[in-house]
């Protein structure tokens, strides 16, 4: 399996985490935020499947941005400590993956 498919599917992953999410705790001050993300994530998983040349080089601040704002949230929604975790995995995983792509 080549790098662009282990993202297309890490991708469609954290999207349909991030809008149970949003769908679990409703619309709120913390949920909205991860329910752009997951649009984010889907458009990026879009981007990788249709092959647009630069959509690497978008992925990568996103998630990156996407990976602060989670970090963020450990501390301010405890009731989303466990699945913000496993976000964050996700996200330091398609951060490595999208370097070794870009710079590698």
């Amino acid at each position: 399996m080549d790098s662009t498919t282990v993202l297309i599917v890490l991708y469609s992953f954290s999207a349909i985490v991030h809008f149970a999410i949003l769908f679990k705790y409703g619309k709120s001050a913390t949920s909205v935020p991860v329910g752009i993300f997951g649009s984010l994530y889907l458009a990026i998983s879009a981007g990788l499947i249709v092959d647009f040349s630069w959509i690497l080089a978008i992925a990568l601040p996103v998630t990156t941005l996407g990976l602060i704002g989670a970090s963020v949230t450990l501390k301010r929604v405890p009731e989303q400590r466990e699945i913000t975790i496993v976000m964050n995995v996700i996200d330091v995983v398609m951060i490595a993956i999208l370097t070794f792509t870009l710079f590698g």
